[in-house]
């Protein structure tokens, strides 16, 4: 483990990566969308696409997770229900 942060602390533009993850945080809290549309042109300066395509994955699914135990208890389970059965037909 210490040899994977090592590298990772070691990746080219990390404070530029860190400083764009934030502000596409910020907007994301605002708006609901725009992560991607931040992130990506700026990541893709320091790393490689699926490196990118990754790390949006990831953060998007903590991100999702932070606000679902709240969003549960708020749902309309019928309204989703129905709305899930749409999708997949």
């Amino acid at each position: 483990m210490p040899d994977a942060l090592t590298q990772a602390l070691a990746t080219p533009g990390l404070i530029w990566l860190l400083f764009t993850i934030g502000l596409a945080g910020i907007v994301r809290g605002f708006s609901g969308f725009g992560t991607a549309l931040i992130f990506v042109p700026v990541a893709n300066i320091f790393l490689e696409p699926k490196t990118v395509v990754t790390v949006i994955a990831l953060t998007g699914v903590a991100s999702n997770a932070v606000v679902l135990p709240r969003a549960w208890g708020q749902a309309s389970r019928g309204e989703v229900g129905l709305l899930v059965l749409a999708a997949l037909v």
